[in-house]
């Protein structure tokens, strides 16, 4: 095997890059090695960029640095620009939000900074305070100068900060992210002459959307999906990813009528190069939902984990599975993976579970699908004066190939303290749901295509039940790989009777 410093430059620094999209730190390991490691890796300490929330004395790592120092990096090596490739602003300081504890640059470093802003951005500079917040070291206006140079960018996260506490919705109108983001869809929008510099955010093809509530959700602060807007205009983004990011009729009234256009736009149709959307947020009404899913052109990737949906004493109109199903209707030529997360949370969807199954028939091009158990099955139990029915055995897309079955009920039953009775009864329903999938596979059946099935959530591999050994027989037969749940003879819940 070749050593190291045998390998030529070139593909040293393709190794390097693999290394730096994996841990950006190890870069700066690499550059201790050797004058030559150096030379390759010094470039790269800025193709991934991350706040982690780390600043000043909190950061014990060299390899971090502030923003600010960022930016004055790329200010006197502006070669660096073209080489960043990734950035997270994960915690966005604002007036509102100052850490005193952070320690800044120098006066004449800021000055720097906001006099470049100033020149490259000049009507932004000028109806807005973009110099002042470079100066004062806030990082809305840094994260702007920052982005307007890195032309090359291919994947950012931006978590939107809060609403600071007595605040409303015009908060948002002075984010100045977000008018940059408005500014750069306009153009893309205008669909001039290709300009001799590339835009901003044109090469941008992964965007992780969030709100400052992740982990400490409030549902009274939560941000409005119209937010997102500007960036479904992207020309190359390909993978989108909201968290957090709710949507109310009635903050949507308040947006049109106070005239609040200097960060939001129109949904676009069918025009957004997007080809695979991650939904896990708590509010979301099904206008947002299909608003987004319109604008999208040719979609190839849905996962969503619903939180919390609209209930009946919400001013949100009633949500329905009918309704989901048409918004994937419109893409059932295209999508190829469906993963429907829902079991975690006690919904208010009106369970019209009927006509989702007949979307799933016209979905001719899926192959990976991932759903609750209950899908397949009967359930009616009555929790907290609530009754839960579900359909029995609708039939799954045919042109599936793996297949995940999520745990629907047993969080419920656990939480209702229903006793062993119940687990027993859902367990051996979910068990007869797994064996009667598997046994539509292989050779001529239904689901010919199916090749794995993951339901390590709803069954374990119990060696004392007869059961699970027969359905295992049964997925050798077919040719289907059956990953069942670790068994734990110490769990509270036995299955020997069935």
């Amino acid at each position: 095997m070749a050593r190291l410093t045998d390998i030529p430059n070139e593909i040293l620094e393709h190794i390097f890059n693999y290394v730096s999209d994996i841990n950006q730190p190890d870069i700066f390991a690499l550059r201790l090695v050797s004058k030559r490691f150096n030379e390759i890796a010094a470039p790269l300490r800025v193709r991934n960029w991350s706040d982690d929330g780390d600043y000043g004395h909190y950061s014990a790592n060299d390899s971090i640095v502030t923003l600010d120092r960022f930016a004055l990096e790329l200010l006197r090596y502006p070669e660096l620009r073209s080489r960043v490739r990734s950035l997270n602003f994960t915690w966005i300081q604002t007036p509102h939000d100052h850490d005193p504890a952070r320690v800044g640059l120098r006066s004449a470093n800021l000055e720097l900074l906001a006099k470049a802003a100033e020149e490259l951005l000049p009507d932004l500079a000028s109806s807005t305070d973009l110099g002042q917040q470079i100066r004062r070291v806030w990082d809305d206006g840094i994260a702007v100068l920052v982005l307007v140079w890195t032309t090359n960018l291919e994947r950012l996260t931006l978590t939107i900060p809060k609403i600071p506490r007595d605040g409303d919705w015009h908060y948002y109108n002075t984010l100045l992210i977000l008018r940059l983001a408005k500014q750069l869809a306009l153009r893309f929008v205008a669909r001039h002459p290709r300009p001799t510099q590339a835009l901003p955010l044109a090469k941008l093809r992964h965007l992780d959307f969030r709100y400052w509530g992740i982990g400490n959700w409030n549902p009274v602060h939560e941000i409005n999906m119209r937010q997102l807007t500007p960036f479904l205009y992207l020309p190359s983004l390909k993978n989108l990813q909201i968290t957090c990011v709710g949507e109310d009729y009635e903050d949507l009234d308040d947006l049109d009528a106070s005239g609040q256009d200097s960060y939001s736009m129109r949904y676009p149709k069918r025009t957004s190069p997007i080809e695979s959307v991650v939904l896990a947020t708590q509010h979301i009404t099904m206008h947002g939902l299909r608003s987004v899913l319109r604008a999208c052109k040719n979609l190839k990737v849905f996962r969503a984990e619903f939180a919390e949906m609209g209930d009946e004493s919400s001013t949100r109109p009633e949500h329905s599975y009918s309704l989901l199903a048409r918004c994937l209707i419109d893409h059932a030529s295209s999508l190829q993976e469906l993963d429907l997360e829902t079991y975690k949370h006690d919904t208010d969807w009106t369970h019209n579970f009927g006509q989702l199954h007949q979307c799933f028939l016209k979905l001719t091009k899926l192959r990976k699908l991932s759903i609750p158990v209950s899908f397949n099955s009967i359930h009616e139990i009555y929790l907290s004066g609530y009754d839960r029915k579900w359909i029995s055995h609708h039939p799954l897309p045919p042109s599936i190939e793996y297949l995940k079955l999520y745990d629907s009920l047993r969080p419920i039953l656990s939480t209702c303290k229903l006793g062993k009775s119940a687990f027993v009864t859902e367990l051996g329903k979910d068990l007869g749901v797994v064996t009667s999938i598997v046994s539509k596979a292989g050779g001529n059946g239904r689901l010919s295509q199916l090749k794995y099935i993951d339901c390590a959530a709803v069954v374990r591999d119990d060696p004392t039940m007869k059961w699970v050994e027969e359905l295992k027989q049964l997925a050798k037969e077919r040719g289907v790989q059956v990953l069942l749940g670790d068994y734990d003879p110490s769990e509270d819940v036995i299955m020997e009777d069935l």
